[in-house]
């Protein structure tokens, strides 16, 4: 088998993502691949994690069903699997708070 690549969590950052969690407001965490949620759970110290409150937003339906197995309840995933498509996604919801 040939690996082309390898996906890691960028341990040096956990001190940063646990300092953002637990001192800034957060409206959304974004997710463009399973992966990414993993990571998530791996670096985010557990009291954290469970008390965010913040929409995730997912760039498609299998990081969404990974969000959910990671415990997230409001998740949103756009119309189209994009960056660009979060990103509107984000907005709408945003607007139709107000």
């Amino acid at each position: 088998m040939l690996e082309v690549y390898e996906t890691i969590a960028a341990d040096r950052s956990k001190a940063l993502l646990n300092d953002i969690l637990q001192h800034k407001p957060i409206d959304f965490l974004t997710f463009t691949s399973p992966s990414a949620v993993a990571a998530y759970e791996k670096l985010a110290d557990e009291p954290l994690r469970q008390n965010i409150n913040a929409t995730c937003v997912c760039i498609g339906n299998t990081t969404r069903q990974k969000a959910l197995s990671a415990g997230f309840r409001d998740v949103l995933v756009p119309s189209e699997y994009t960056i660009e498509g979060m990103i509107a996604c984000m907005e709408d919801y945003h607007e139709k708070k107000e």
